[in-house]
C-alpha cells in the first residue's frame, strides 16, 4: 500500500486498472462450463487472461504457459478455483 495517498485517488488511480481488469475478467469466467474444455477455452475471459499471461516476460527457453485461479475467504485457506492447461508460447 502507498504510504501517501492523494485525495484524487478516489477518482483517478491508474495503478489499480490492471488489478481491476483482471478481477473483472476472472469473475466472468464461465466456471459452469469448465467441464466442456473446448468451449471454456474459447470464452472471451479465458482468452483475455491467457493473452495477459503470455505477454509477461519470462526466462529464455520457456515453451509453454498456463495459469491458476485461486479463491479465498477470510478465516479460510485459499482454494484452487481453476487450473488451465499448458499453452504453447
Amino acid at each position: 500500500m502507498d504510504a501517501y495517498r492523494s485525495p484524487w485517488t478516489c477518482l483517478w488511480n491508474p495503478s489499480r486498472r490492471l488489478r481491476k481488469a483482471l478481477h473483472d475478467v476472472v469473475t466472468r469466467l464461465p466456471y459452469d462450463q469448465a467441464e466442456h474444455t473446448e468451449l471454456f477455452k474459447l470464452s472471451t475471459p479465458y482468452l483475455l487472461i491467457l493473452n495477459h499471461i503470455a505477454g509477461i516476460p519470462r526466462l529464455d527457453g520457456a515453451v509453454a504457459t498456463g495459469f491458476m485461479i485461486m479463491g479465498s475467504c477470510p478465516n479460510e485457506p485459499a482454494r484452487m478455483a481453476f487450473c488451465s492447461e499448458l499453452h504453447r508460447l
